[in-house]
């Protein structure tokens, strides 16, 4: 892995995510545009490059477009450009989020009324992404309906450095009954240095799996969504 920096170094290591941009604005992290030896499975996180090459011993370089580089993600602490393309997703586990109530089921989280106290579900990801429009997809189960006046909520927050976080959306969790369910927000970011937060809260009753939430670029930097904040 090489990145690409305005004053032509690289830097070796790897494993400093101090180094590999943590903590900064999106514009400011750095772009890895070559990948040397790259195992076939790398296509799923960075998507297809744009040119291969061959070293003299027949060691596959990919090669990636100033566009479409590499970018450190601060979820996984990874390398990733699937949030560079339009129409491209970001599948996120809920497992790996934090949680102040449910338990871990397989890559899921599970709340269970009489064992599990109201409380966030997930909390988390916080995402800095790019100015363009996306779209938020929670997948869930209610495996037991609850109460209609303790339906979990979702709320969408941003955190401004130096700001009170705000809260752009809210809504309860649609419950059909019993069976798989999807909810879904677009929202715009017009300001990549404030994150965006996406969580489900629980409030004691019925029986909810949270089983992922998807990331969809949906086009660049545009016009407002029909139900986003002005």
């Amino acid at each position: 892995l090489r990145p690409a920096t305005g004053d032509g170094r690289y830097n070796h290591d790897f494993s400093s995510l101090e180094w590999m941009g943590k903590g900064l604005p999106f514009e400011q992290k750095p772009r890895i545009r070559l990948l040397y030896a790259p195992d076939p499975l790398f296509g799923l996180t960075f998507g297809p490059p744009d040119e291969i090459l061959y070293t003299p011993r027949h060691t596959p370089v990919w090669i990636y477009s100033e566009a479409r580089a590499i970018v450190y993600s601060d979820i996984f602490n990874r390398l990733s450009n699937q949030l560079l393309d339009n129409g491209r997703t970001l599948p996120l586990n809920p497992s790996t989020f934090p949680s102040d109530t449910g338990t871990i089921e397989g890559t899921s989280r599970l709340a269970k009324q009489g064992r599990d106290r109201p409380g966030f579900l997930n909390g988390g990801p916080l995402l800095s992404l790019k100015p363009g429009q996306y779209r938020l997809s929670f997948h869930y189960e209610y495996l037991t309906p609850p109460a209609p006046d303790q339906i979990p909520t979702y709320d969408l927050l941003v955190h401004a450095q130096g700001e009170p976080d705000r809260e752009l959306d809210s809504a309860p969790l649609p419950c059909s009954g019993t069976g798989p369910e999807v909810f879904s927000h677009d929202y715009l970011v017009e300001k990549p240095r404030h994150p965006f937060e996406m969580r489900i809260f629980y409030r004691g009753s019925g029986t909810i799996r949270l089983d992922s939430l998807n990331i969809t670029v949906l086009s660049p930097a545009g016009g407002l969504p029909s139900n986003a904040p002005p």
